[in-house]
């Protein structure tokens, strides 16, 4: 390991039930050490805004970089934390899935990580937050069957099954579809879409390399994203990932998936019947109606050098 010039105060934030669990921390604390001059803190979370609040109080005690192990929940948190702020965020997969991760082309590999952010060469990728009702988001805000699939799946079934967990639980909630009416508004432009699920996005990646929902969506590009899968039943689940995964076969053209799309700054949707809405995969709250809005580029994440580059083309096409 030859390490780059890092800087020398760091804070890490774990969640000790995430991933490894009871190994992360000695893994990482050895490889901590053997940087010279590396002044650690160590943050242990226990409960829902603790790694917002460590990563706030790192950065008003002169921490010049943070890091935060676990789940896309803590990532979020400790993003939170950090916006509007200088100090970058150095993301250490340790969930189910590490969506962001994904999207970031951070490697979901602890150790490639780490090495991501003291030994390779890297640079911080400013990235856009959405914030629904005052809940910060890094993902997406899901209404209705995503937010079901991604808040009620059982937290020791993705532990022991990982993303066999949420297959298994789309398939239980089937029976429970049932579809609404969404009256949108999009930067004052008002639209009405039928659907079984609506998604406010900020990132559109659904968990594998270079497969996301939307081609031209970036957590660059200042906007979030607002797609409706219309139809009802698993059928139309199906059809939007089979035309997804289609895409990694060269050549091979898909038809278009039952997807509806509209991107803007400021977002409000009305629901009838009200449904549940969840934030990266936490419950939020049951409603009638949310509002969202994009703050651009308020958060500094720490990514491969390539993927920095080509990143910075597909942000410029999305807003041309």
């Amino acid at each position: 390991m030859t390490p780059t010039d890092y800087p020398r105060k760091v804070a890490i934030i774990l969640n000790p039930v995430a991933g490894l669990k009871g190994e992360a921390k000695p893994l990482i604390q050895d490889y901590l050490s053997r940087l010279p001059d590396c002044q650690v803190t160590y943050y242990e979370t226990k409960g829902s805004g603790d790694a917002a609040r460590f990563a706030k109080e790192a950065a008003e005690k002169g921490a010049e970089m943070v890091l935060a192990y676990g789940g896309d929940g803590t990532i979020t948190e400790a993003a939170d934390g950090l916006r509007g702020t200088d100090i970058p965020l150095g993301i250490l997969p340790g969930g189910t899935a590490n969506v962001m991760s994904v999207e970031l082309g951070v490697p979901t590999d602890l150790v490639a990580a780490l090495d991501l952010i003291f030994a390779r060469p890297n640079q911080t990728r400013r990235i856009d937050m959405g914030r629904i009702d005052q809940q910060m988001f890094l993902l997406r805000a899901g209404i209705g069957y995503e937010a079901q699939l991604s808040a009620t799946a059982p937290r020791e079934a993705k532990r022991e099954r990982g993303r066999l967990a949420y297959f298994q639980h789309a398939l239980s909630l089937v029976k429970k579809l049932r579809r609404a009416r969404y009256k949108i508004t999009v930067d004052g432009k008002k639209y009405v879409a039928h659907g079984i699920t609506c998604m406010i996005c900020n990132s559109t990646n659904v968990g594998l390399p270079n497969l996301k929902l939307i081609e031209n969506a970036s957590v660059s590009d200042g906007l979030l994203d607002v797609v409706i899968i219309d139809g009802l039943g698993m059928g139309s689940m199906l059809r939007v990932f089979t035309s997804i995964f289609q895409k990694l076969i060269p050549g091979r053209r898909t038809a278009p998936p039952p997807l509806k799309h509209w991107q803007g700054r400021d977002i409000t949707i009305e629901i009838k019947p009200g449904q549940l809405v969840a934030f990266d995969g936490e419950k939020l709250k049951h409603a009638k109606r949310v509002t969202a809005t994009v703050l651009p580029g308020v958060l500094g994440v720490i990514v491969p050098a390539e993927a920095a580059a080509v990143a910075d083309e597909v942000g410029k096409a999305a807003v041309a």
